[in-house]
């Protein structure tokens, strides 16, 4: 499926801009990481003040400010204008520093939940369950880090079912590379 088409103005047949936003250091906005209404759960970094050129920038080669901050999801690429009073600090246990997820703090910062191999509780292959926020997490591993696949509540029933899962994802990772 195809993205948004852009039309020769820089924005998307429904209006929206998609050209590269100007910003300048937003002083008093020092914090990792900040929530932003209307994005409930999704942790944003501030870039700073967005600024647009006026019918001076041509000559004098600056740009005024908007009013606006400009942001951006924590692990994505594109930015946002969005209203400073619209913009509320979070403290860095309440975020993943990696996928930008409010409540997920698989990101292994200090305080966050470190893994330890006495957490693990099957593995097979590149597949494996651990113990992780009270819950059984299936993941797998990759050349620098594990990636969550799936979690099971931290029962009998979820560490079977967990398990299962890890084999049958074992059992096709094996199969896709020439294995039974």
């Amino acid at each position: 499926m195809a993205g948004p088409r852009r039309t020769a103005s820089g924005t998307t047949e429904t209006g929206e801009d998609m050209r590269a936003k100007h910003y300048e250091t937003a002083e008093g906005f020092n914090a990792g990481a900040y929530s932003v209404k209307g994005w409930e759960g999704v942790a944003f970094w501030v870039r700073g003040w967005e600024t647009e050129p006026d019918e001076d920038t041509e000559w004098s080669g600056y740009e005024v400010r908007t009013g606006n901050l400009v942001v951006r999801m924590v692990g994505d690429d594109r930015d946002y204008s969005v209203d400073p009073d619209d913009v509320t600090e979070l403290a860095p246990e309440d975020y993943c520093a990696e996928c930008g997820q409010v409540g997920c703090r698989h990101d292994g910062r200090e305080g966050g939940p470190l893994m330890r191999e006495s957490d693990i509780i099957f593995e097979s292959g590149s597949i494996w369950v651990g113990t992780a926020h009270g819950a059984f997490v299936v993941y797998r591993a990759g050349i620098t880090h594990s990636t969550p696949d799936s979690s099971y509540a931290l029962t009998d029933d979820g560490k079977s079912i967990a398990i299962a899962r890890a084999q049958y994802l074992a059992k096709r990772e094996s199969a896709a590379k020439g294995g039974r």
